[in-house]
C-alpha cells in the first residue's frame, strides 16, 4: 500500500534502495527495544533488552557479520530501555533503567574501544520516585549528557546529569522541568556549538503536548521550556524524537493522536507522524507538518540526519493489519519529503525502530519483530 505524504512541498523524491531485512538474534526469551550507534571507525553497535537484562551486539564489517549477544547489565533487579552513545575515541557509553534499588533508577556503564569488558555500573539517579526512559548524547569535547523522566512527587519531571571526564564521575543530577503536568519520554541532541536540545511530551492540563528547551552552557543552566505543539483538546502529541544537522538546524518528529469525522455521526481515532524544524537554534519553529496520512496508527518515530542535511525518519504503522516499519526522507533540510516506503512485510508485528547513519551516509535501521513467536532483533541498511 502506498502512503502519500502531505508536507510542505511534495515531490517524488527517489526512494532509497534497501537490503532485505536480516534477523540478528535467536533467543528463548525475546530480544527487544533496540538502540543503535555507529563509531567513527565504522563499527555498528546495538544494545537492547533480553530477559530483563541489557545485552549488546557489534558488527565491524558493515553489518555483514555480528558478534554473539553479550550481557551488559549484571544486577539483581530488572534492567530495561537501554540507550547508547559513542565518543571520539570510540568508547561506548550505555545508560538504562534498573530496578535494583527497589524502584527504577538510571544506571551507566562504558566500554573502551577494543575491550570486551564493561566498567562497573554507576547509579546516576537517587530519588524516591521512578526514573524511566534515559537518553544519552556526547558533545564535541566528549562530555556525556543524560536525561530521563522521574516520578518524584508531585508529578513526573525531566532530570539531567553530565560527566566531564568520560563517565568516571558525574555531576549531581538536576531537575530541568517544573510543569503542572507530567513530563515524559525525553530525547536529546547536541549541536556543533555544544548546545543541548531536549524535547519531551507533557501532560499539562491533561493534554499531551511536545515541549522543548535548551542549554547553551553544557547543562549548567537551561532556557525556559517552550511548547512546540498547539492542537485541540481531542488531539495529543507524544514520543518526540530530535536531531540536529551540521548547520545546527533542529528537527523534531512526534506521534500525534486525533479524532476526525469520516461521515456524519461517525468519528475515527488515529495517530500520525508530524514534523517541525528550527533554523535558528530553537528560537523560531516552522508550523507542524503532517508526514503520514494512513488508515492505521503511525507511532514510535526515530530520526537521523546525513551529511547532505537530508532528514531520515522511520516509524511503526499498523495500516497493513499489524505494525510494520516505514521510512521517509526530507531533502532540502526537511522541506521536501518523499513518499513513505514500507520496509517490512512479515506475519508478526514489527516495532520500536531505531535509525543511525554512518560517515558514508549509509542508513541503518534496527527493530524488533515477533514473527518468531516472541520479539527478536532485525536489521537492514541502504544499498
Amino acid at each position: 500500500m502506498m502512503l502519500i505524504l502531505l508536507i510542505g512541498q511534495f515531490t517524488r523524491v527517489a526512494q532509497a534502495e534497501w537490503t532485505p531485512p536480516r534477523r540478528l538474534t535467536w533467543t528463548p526469551y525475546g530480544f527487544e527495544l533496540p538502540a543503535i550507534a555507529i563509531g567513527s571507525n565504522g563499527a555498528i553497535h546495538i544494545v537492547g533488552t533480553m530477559a530483563h537484562e541489557i545485552y549488546y551486539k557489534k558488527s565491524t564489517d558493515g553489518g555483514e557479520t555480528w558478534t554473539m549477544a553479550s550481557r551488559v547489565s549484571r544486577t539483581t533487579g530488572w534492567s530495561e530501555f537501554a540507550a547508547i552513545a559513542i565518543d571520539s575515541r570510540n568508547t561506548l557509553h550505555v545508560v538504562w533503567m534498573d530496578k535494583t534499588p527497589g524502584n527504577y533508577d538510571i544506571f551507566y556503564t562504558r566500554r573502551p574501544d577494543g575491550s570486551t569488558n564493561w566498567s562497573g555500573k554507576i547509579r546516576l539517579s537517587w530519588t524516591p520516585g521512578v526514573s524511566l526512559s534515559p537518553a544519552i548524547s556526547m558533545d564535541s569535547e566528549n562530555l556525556i549528557h543524560v536525561v530521563w523522566c522521574d516520578s518524584t512527587p508531585p508529578d513526573w519531571e525531566i532530570y539531567y546529569v553530565r560527566s566531564t571526564n568520560r563517565g568516571w564521575t558525574w555531576s549531581v543530577f538536576q531537575q530541568i522541568t517544573w510543569n503542572y503536568g507530567d513530563s515524559l519520554i525525553p530525547a536529546l541532541a547536541i549541536d556543533s556549538d555544544d548546545t543541548i536540545h531536549v524535547v519531551w511530551h507533557d501532560r499539562m492540563l491533561g493534554i499531551e503536548k511536545v515541549y522543548y528547551k535548551k542549554s547553551s552552557n553544557r547543562g549548567k543552566t537551561w532556557n525556559p521550556a517552550r511548547r512546540l505543539t498547539w492542537i485541540s483538546n481531542d488531539q495529543y502529541a507524544w514520543h518526540p524524537a530530535i536531531v540536529v544537522g551540521k548547520d545546527n538546524n533542529v528537527h523534531v518528529v512526534w506521534s500525534q493522536y486525533f479524532v476526525w469525522s469520516q461521515y456524519p455521526g461517525y468519528s475515527k481515532a488515529e495517530t500520525e507522524i508530524f514534523y517541525k524544524r528550527s533554523s535558528d537554534g530553537g528560537a523560531i519553529w516552522s508550523t507542524g507538518q503532517r508526514l503520514t496520512r494512513t488508515s492505521g496508527w503511525s507511532e514510535s518515530p526515530s530520526m537521523a540526519i546525513d551529511g547532505d542535511k537530508t532528514v531520515h525518519v522511520v516509524w511503526a504503522d499498523e495500516t497493513p493489519g499489524n505494525y510494520e516499519i516505514y521510512y521517509a526522507k526530507g531533502t532540502a533540510g526537511g522541506t521536501i519529503w518523499s513518499e513513505a516506503q514500507r520496509l517490512t512485510s512479515t506475519p508478526g508485528a514489527s516495532g520500536s525502530p531505531c535509525i543511525a547513519i554512518d560517515s558514508d551516509d549509509t542508513i541503518r535501521v534496527v527493530w524488533w519483530d515477533d514473527t518468531p513467536g516472541h520479539p527478536e532483533i532485525y536489521y537492514m541498511r541502504t544499498k
